[in-house]
């Protein structure tokens, strides 16, 4: 049924199941917007059309939840070039060390950016602090206050509020 369809309709029909808005993007828990990501890989499933219009749409908005995501989206980057320039939103449940500076560097379109920052080590918050002098969204960036005072050394999410503030 779907063939018959123009592709810039079924990219419409699309869009409204795989677009986020900034207000689910940065305060969802990330266990929902996971949950959201996997409902939204099932659509690239259905056919060859659907991938290749679905998949723009599912790349506007990143949430890196793991390591290991990290990992995939910057591969991801160094092989498709023009997949960054389409990140609209970035989500961070962490700060992934070194990876994230290479992330940060190839999305150029960057608009909104939110972080949610438990920092064990300051090598692990230095691919943070020198990435997102890289970017310039519109809107974004949430350090909790309580974690600045209650972590050990306090340095590596200061670090990052200076490099927002400047």
């Amino acid at each position: 049924m779907t063939g018959k369809l123009p592709d810039e309709l079924l990219q419409e029909i699309l869009e409204t199941r795989l677009s986020v808005d900034y207000l689910t993007f940065a305060k969802w828990s990330p266990e929902g917007l996971i949950t959201r990501r996997s409902e939204a890989l099932e659509l690239l499933l259905v056919s060859r059309r659907w991938q290749r219009i679905a998949l723009p749409l599912m790349c506007e908005t990143i949430l890196l939840a793991s390591q290991q995501d990290a990992k995939i989206l910057a591969s991801l980057l160094t092989r498709h070039k023009g997949i960054g320039a389409r990140v609209k939103k970035l989500r961070l449940e962490g700060a992934y060390g070194q990876i994230l500076r290479k992330i940060l560097i190839s999305l150029p379109n960057l608009l909104y950016l939110s972080v949610s920052l438990t920092v064990a080590s300051k090598k692990m918050a230095g691919g943070l602090c020198a990435g997102l002098r890289h970017v310039n969204p519109e809107d974004g960036m949430t350090i909790p206050t309580t974690l600045v005072k209650s972590h050990p050394t306090g340095d590596p999410i200061a670090r990052a509020e200076t490099v927002l503030e400047t």
